[in-house]
């Protein structure tokens, strides 16, 4: 196994790989990194709906091992506009991999799970850590 990269060097790819995919992120402390992207938004007279991916990834030096959570959550508020979604999921033991698409008046968009959770893994992996996801916990 290489020798793993210090924590300071990992947790600043991992944040310019996370902008390149459009995700806001910012730091807590020195080991973690949180984010978030908003991807579908719609907006009628009536109210709206939003969706908005949001993940953490908490670095342990001393065991070298990236815990990683994520989770979408859909809001709306008054009368939501009336839209066509399409999801397609799937899962492979506890891991779930899903994509949203949504058509509606006054917005729309594209959400993805497991995108970014696998970009995450190559560069933890590739930095000499240890990967491991929390599909269960919020993060």
């Amino acid at each position: 196994m290489p020798n793993p990269i210090d924590k300071v060097r990992l947790l600043a790819s991992l944040a310019t790989e996370a902008m390149g995919q459009g995700i806001s992120v910012h730091r807590e402390g020195d080991s973690v990194l949180r984010g978030e992207k908003e991807a579908i938004k719609a907006k009628w007279f009536l109210g709206g709906k939003k969706s908005v991916y949001s993940f953490s990834c908490r670095l342990d030096e001393a065991q070298h091992t990236a815990t990683f959570r994520e989770m979408i959550v859909d809001r709306s508020w008054g009368i939501a506009p009336p839209s066509f979604k399409v999801e397609s999921y799937s899962q492979s033991g506890t891991t779930v991999t899903s994509k949203t698409v949504e058509k509606a008046v006054g917005g729309g968009g594209t959400q993805e799970l497991g995108r970014w959770r696998d970009a995450c893994s190559t560069t933890v992996g590739a930095a000499g850590w240890i990967f491991k996801h929390e599909p269960t916990a919020i993060p």
